[in-house]
């Protein structure tokens, strides 16, 4: 049986030791590349709760809204009901502000996966 030479010169040592560099350095590469998705696709991205937030806040700010418009059409602005139609017009006041500083949130958080960015750029586009 016939082993290859032994080559016992710095050159040889040189060409071997590149040789397992590059082959680790793409090992990390690949590792690296793929370290930071694996958090990502087992944290959701936190823009799903922000637009929820938002459209809770919308929807709870509409449901004011009716409630005030059915009392003041049904008389609520005058006499003694006046006070009660106050109290559901600071109610809207509320849930407006809220509305509103959701919609700063939704506005100010950026999405953290491709999907969350997807998803804001289809509502960016329908506004």
């Amino acid at each position: 049986m016939m082993f290859p030479p032994v080559d016992p010169t710095r050159r040889r040592f040189l060409t071997v030791a590149a040789g397992a560099s590059v082959a680790g350095s793409g090992v990390l590469l690949n590792a690296a590349a793929m370290a930071p998705s694996v958090p990502q696709a087992a944290l959701p991205d936190p823009i799903y709760a922000v637009i929820e937030q938002h459209r809770k806040a919308a929807r709870e700010h509409i449901e004011a809204v009716r409630i005030q418009f059915a009392y003041e059409e049904h008389g609520g602005k005058q006499g003694e009901r006046r006070e009660e139609y106050q109290r559901l017009e600071a109610a809207v006041d509320v849930a407006w502000v809220t509305m509103a500083d959701a919609g700063c949130t939704l506005v100010n958080t950026r999405p953290t996966t491709l999907a969350g960015n997807r998803i804001t750029q289809k509502a960016i586009c329908r506004a």
